[in-house]
């Protein structure tokens, strides 16, 4: 039989991408859509609309602005630690001679700083 069931359309629909408008979603389509696929793209984009709001309210999804405000958190805490390091020992490690006490003295110090930095949240 020539014609296609919903069901063997339905099955064979690309899914809308992320932030695409129904004019992009028909040229995906190849030809104007009709109203059935209209209202197929607005139950996707709904349902993937449902399921955002619902692993945002589990916890299970953060905002972008979230992730990049703690990871230049981070990434600030992680360089001002390091950066500490040769102001507080520098008068200390000038009277020593001996380079394998040296190398000792900046691996604790490097230590103390990576595990307080471990311990941020």
């Amino acid at each position: 039989e020539s014609r296609k069931t919903a069901k063997n359309i339905l099955e064979n629909l690309p899914s809308p991408k992320e932030n695409e408008t129904v004019e992009e979603y028909k040229m995906t389509l190849g030809e104007a859509p009709t109203i059935t696929d209209v209202g197929i793209y607005k139950t996707l984009y709904q349902g993937k609309l449902e399921k955002m709001k619902y692993e945002k309210e589990k916890g299970l999804l953060i905002s972008r602005e979230e992730v990049e405000d703690k990871a230049f958190s981070v990434a600030r805490a992680i360089r001002d630690k390091i950066l500490s390091i040769p102001e507080r020992m520098s008068n200390e490690l000038a009277s020593i001679e001996d380079p394998y006490i040296i190398k000792e003295m900046l691996y604790k110090e490097f230590m103390i700083a990576l595990t307080e930095l471990g311990k941020l949240q």
